[in-house]
């Protein structure tokens, strides 16, 4: 297939679109370079116009003689000095594109490439030049420090010691001489320093208690109750009849008038469905309903013949609770009442018995306050 010459790359590029491809034809001479000219000014660019089909490819010319033999080479000379660069000449302007011609016909067979030329023989290396005169000795260097002095040698061994001569015999003790006369005392030397303190001796025993002295007199406030200033006595108060109680011993009060009585509240807990009032704790009690009452128990309750009369509140915590009341409980019309459920609401019952126990007279005070 034809072959489209493609002016950017200065090439014949492949079209598929076009005829088959003939033969490349031979090789012709190359003709001698010309000098290049001036290059001109860059003229406009003009539109780029279609391209227009591809032409056959002519026939190549005969690449031309034989490559001649290279030359020996030369003896290499001495390199000359070198001399100052020159100055850049200015660039030509650029001349302008010539038009394209129209494409030859069919591109010819490749001729063969011919054979290179024998390389020419290396040239010797110049004479080595002679060597420069010895240049003058340098002055001689100052003497170095003396060295350290060496180790000093062992000692040699000492020889042997001679015999010991032969001691003579001990002369007469001579006669003790009179004893001098003494002489003067001397000076009473400086006081020493005071010496530590020895540790204090044990406590001595306690001595005997003596005896008590007679006690003075007492002066004793009217008969009654006994009062005080916090300093001496206070006049006394008439006596009550009968015996005088602390505040938890029992007491029958009979034709009293109390003013401003309090109850103390308790807060018995339900535990495993089980519900206990203590008597002896007090008449009013505060229980969180967080469970039926399955077992409701009294406790402590005064013996038969004394009233005792108690209030119970329940409060409920949201959640439908029942109460077994037990048959000892007696609700007006032998019904009870149902509990409230409504969360933090409170029901309120007064249970009255005078057979300790036996029988609760119960009713209703007041429900889902």
């Amino acid at each position: 297939m034809p072959y489209v010459f493609n002016p950017f790359t200065g090439n014949f590029d492949y079209d598929s679109d076009s005829g088959a491809t003939g033969p490349v034809g031979p090789t012709g001479p190359a003709g001698a370079s010309g000098a290049t000219g001036p290059a001109g000014a860059n003229g406009t660019n003009g539109a780029t116009g279609p391209i227009g089909s591809t032409g056959a490819t002519g026939p190549q010319g005969d690449p031309g003689g034989a490559t001649g033999a290279t030359g020996a080479t030369g003896p290499l000379g001495a390199s000359g000095a070198t001399g100052p660069a020159g100055t850049i000449g200015i660039d030509g302007a650029t001349g302008a594109t010539g038009p394209q011609g129209t494409p030859g016909g069919a591109t010819g067979a490749t001729g063969a490439i011919g054979p290179s030329g024998a390389t020419g023989v290396t040239g010797s290396l110049g004479v080595t030049g002679a060597t420069g005169p010895a240049g003058p000795q340098g002055p001689i260097g100052d003497q170095g420090a003396t060295g350290p002095a060496g180790a000093t040698g062992p000692a040699g061994a000492t020889g042997p010691a001679g015999s010991a001569g032969v001691t003579g015999a001990t002369g007469v003790i001579g006669e003790t001489g009179p004893i001098g006369v003494s002489g003067a005392t001397g000076p009473i030397g400086a006081t020493g320093p005071i010496g530590v303190t020895g540790p204090i001796g044990e406590t001595g025993p306690i001595g005997v208690t003596g005896a008590t002295g007679p006690s003075g007199s007492i002066t004793y406030p009217a008969s009654g109750i006994v009062t005080s200033t916090g300093t001496a006595f206070g006049t006394s108060l008439t006596a009550p009849s009968g015996a005088i109680v602390g505040t938890t011993d029992a007491q029958t009060l009979t034709n009293k008038i109390i003013t401003g009585l309090d109850e103390t509240s308790t807060a018995p807990t339900i535990s495993a469905g089980t519900l206990t009032l203590d008597c002896n704790v007090g008449n009013v009690f505060s229980v969180a309903l967080n469970a039926s009452i399955t077992t409701l128990s009294f406790t402590n309750v005064p013996a038969s013949g004394t009233a005792y009369a108690l209030t119970l509140s329940l409060t409920a915590d949201g959640t439908a609770r029942t109460v077994a009341w037990g048959a000892a409980v007696k609700w007006p019309a032998g019904t009870a009442p149902t509990i409230t459920s409504t969360n933090a609401k409170i029901d309120t019952f007064i249970l009255t018995t005078w057979d300790a126990g036996t029988t609760w007279f119960a009713f209703v005070a007041g429900q889902a306050s």
